[in-house]
């Protein structure tokens, strides 16, 4: 099991006083200071002060907070950069790393998936197309999409009482009635060009006359 990695937490920030405040200080924050003083900062034109003793000759980063001004250690804001910074990367590797596991897995199980099967035809793995013009389901733009994965026959079958023309998804009849290839893009392989592993159908009518290809049963045409 990877472990994520753990978020850096930010610097502290701390609270800081001021009896008057000088507009035209206000214009110049954030600002860097280093301090001289443990309980006061003599600024340009403003005084602060703190009710933490304060670590003399840091520099410290002055700015605005919602009701009062912030004092942050620059040594701390660089340290929890760097921290951010590595925090990131290693959880670019694990993202990168997930992603290569599943790819590696979903691969496996493809490859496990189409060894139980000696399927007699050419095939591809494509999802039905279809016209779905501006219906509330459409994207809009005259096409919609299924999100099942289907078997694109590529060469005719003839099998015993199984006479099929190339081109039709295996579950239907008609690739006209049954989603078109109105995009010319079916049976690409496109996984193939895009150095991915092959698909597994996933319709249920599809899997269910697979099975008769299953490499651990009997073959027998209808």
């Amino acid at each position: 099991m990877i472990l994520s990695p753990q978020k850096p937490q930010p610097p502290v920030t701390w609270p800081l006083k001021a009896a008057l405040i000088n507009p035209f200080f206000l214009r110049s924050l954030p600002c860097t200071y280093q301090i001289t003083d443990a309980h006061q900062l003599d600024l340009t034109g403003q005084k602060l002060i703190s009710d933490q003793p304060l670590r003399v000759g840091e520099v410290v980063r002055i700015s605005l907070g919602i009701r009062t001004f912030e004092l942050t250690y620059v040594s701390e804001l660089e340290a929890y950069k760097q921290a951010m910074d590595a925090y990131l990367f290693q959880h670019k590797v694990l993202d990168e790393q997930l992603v290569a596991d599943k790819w590696v897995a979903r691969q496996q199980a493809s490859q496990a998936f189409y060894e139980r099967y000696a399927i007699p035809f050419t095939y591809s793995i494509e999802i039905k197309e279809v016209l779905s013009g501006l219906s509330a389901h459409s994207n809009g733009d005259g096409w919609r999409r299924n999100t099942v994965f289907h078997v694109y026959t590529l060469k005719r079958i003839d099998e015993k009482k199984r006479h099929r023309a190339p081109f039709p998804f295996l579950c239907s009849p008609s690739s006209a009635q049954s989603g078109g290839n109105w995009s010319a893009s079916l049976g690409q392989d496109t996984y193939k060009q895009e150095n991915q592993y092959r698909p597994m159908p996933t319709c249920k009518k599809c899997l269910s006359m697979l099975e008769r290809y299953l490499v651990t049963k009997s073959r027998t045409f209808l």
